[in-house]
This record gives structure tokens, C-alpha cells and sequence, in this order.
């Protein structure tokens, strides 16, 4: 016991030492775990949680994957991250709650980079156990219990503002579907040029003749296209198509 205390005591002194530097620069340092907590649960549950909505019509369209099966996904998460829940208390007690911020972002990052990736549904789920693990880790937690660290009156105001960034977290979802509209936007005049450019050249080809008349042996032979050599004499009339490239060495 006599350990812990001191343990806790030396805590404590760095804690009013960095608090008092803080202050002395006109913000004190809790206040700075607060705007980081805030913007982190605005980007990690705005864009794992409340936009996941967003991402269901496309993904069902491009893979062809059903509701029900993307929809497990989502659900997977939640479970997980229940199951989480007092296993991330405690390890936030042994390891504080910056390193356990710090891995919670990572994990997150790595898990949306899986999910980019993924195109079956076993590296969806994958990525959504990922994602679980980094939420759980990386979200309000961590933030939680440092700012019970770190604030005594103003404790009710810091917690509170650091849960303005879980509500701020569904302005992500039209901002997110605002992205993906302009996306398959994108997707659709670009095939929609190639389409177009397409039907160009198909014309192109179409305004060829298949034969051409060539000058053998004084007299004109209508023979195909690729049966033309190089220093065939081709016969072009009035009003007809030029069928090949070629020098003119006769006529107007």
C-alpha cells in the first residue's frame, strides 16, 4: 500500500506540474484532452458507426452482397464491441489511457484500410472485428478516464464536451454520402464518356468501304478491303469514298 500511495503521489505531482505550466500559458492542459477526445469520437464513430449506412447501396451493388450479409457485419461490431467493453476498462488501467488512445486509432485506421480493400465477405467481417477492436480501444473511453484524471469542479463541463463529439459524429453521414454521390457521379460520366467515345469510332469504322476497285491489268477488279497491297492502283470515281490512304497519280 505504502507503494501505491507513492506511486499515486509522484502521479499527482506531475500531474499539478504540467497543470500549472498550462495554466501559466493561458490553457489549461486537460482542456486540450478534451478538443482531442472530442475529435477523435467525431471521426472514428462519425465514420465507423453513423455513415456505415451510406456505404450499404453501393456495396451491394458493386459485390452483390445482400443486406442480411452486410448488415452481419455491422452487427458483428456492436457484439464485439460490448464484449470489449470491460476488458478495455481494465487494460486502460494498467496501460493508460494515452497508449490505449494511440493503439484504438491505429487499429481503427488499419480496419477502414481492410475494408477498402475488401471484395469478400470474409475480409469485410475481418475488417469489421478490426474496426470493433479500434473503436473500443481508441473512442470514449480512454478519454473518459483521463479527463477523471485530470479535472475536478469542471469535470460534468469537460465530460460534456468531450460527448459533443459523438453527437457531432452524424454531420459525418451526409458529408460522407455527399463524397460517395460525387464518386459514382464520377464513375457514371466516365463510362458514360467511354460509352460515347466508343460509338464515335464504331461510326468511324462504319463509314469505311468494304471494297475497293483497283486497276489491274488496265482493268478495274472490286476486291475486299484487306486484300489491298501496298502499289495497288485503286480506282476512285466521282462521289465515291477514298477506301484506303494513297498518293494520287492520275486525275483530279
Amino acid at each position: 500500500m505504502a507503494a501505491t500511495h507513492g506511486g499515486m503521489f509522484e502521479v499527482a505531482e506531475l500531474v499539478a506540474e504540467r497543470a500549472s505550466v498550462a495554466v501559466r500559458r493561458g490553457v489549461y492542459y486537460g482542456w486540450y484532452i478534451v478538443a482531442a477526445g472530442a475529435g477523435t469520437n467525431f471521426l472514428v464513430i462519425g465514420l465507423v458507426t453513423f455513415s456505415f449506412g451510406v456505404f450499404i447501396g453501393p456495396i451491394r451493388d458493386e459485390l452483390g452482397w445482400s443486406v442480411a450479409a452486410i448488415a452481419a457485419g455491422q452487427s458483428l461490431r456492436s457484439f464485439e464491441q460490448g464484449l470489449l467493453a470491460p476488458v478495455t476498462g481494465v487494460m486502460i488501467d494498467r496501460l493508460g489511457p494515452r497508449k490505449m488512445a494511440i493503439t484504438g486509432i491505429i487499429f481503427t485506421s488499419i480496419g477502414l484500410v481492410v475494408f477498402s480493400q475488401a471484395r469478400t465477405l470474409e475480409i469485410y467481417y475481418v475488417s469489421s472485428l478490426i474496426l470493433a477492436f479500434g473503436q473500443s480501444l481508441g473512442s470514449l473511453q480512454p478519454f473518459s478516464a483521463a479527463l477523471m484524471f485530470w479535472f475536478q469542479r469542471k469535470r460534468g463541463r469537460a465530460m460534456g464536451l468531450l460527448n459533443t463529439g459523438n453527437g457531432a459524429g452524424h454531420l459525418m453521414a451526409p458529408v460522407v454520402a455527399i463524397i460517395v454521390t460525387l464518386i459514382l457521379l464520377g464513375r457514371w460520366l466516365e463510362a458514360r464518356a467511354k460509352g460515347r467515345a466508343g460509338a464515335a469510332i464504331k461510326a468511324l469504322m462504319g463509314l469505311q468501304p468494304k471494297t475497293a476497285q483497283l486497276l489491274r491489268d488496265g482493268e478495274p477488279v472490286e476486291v475486299p478491303i484487306a486484300s489491298v497491297r501496298v502499289d495497288d492502283v485503286v480506282l476512285v470515281r466521282p462521289g465515291e469514298k477514298v477506301p484506303v490512304d494513297g498518293v494520287v497519280v492520275s486525275g483530279e
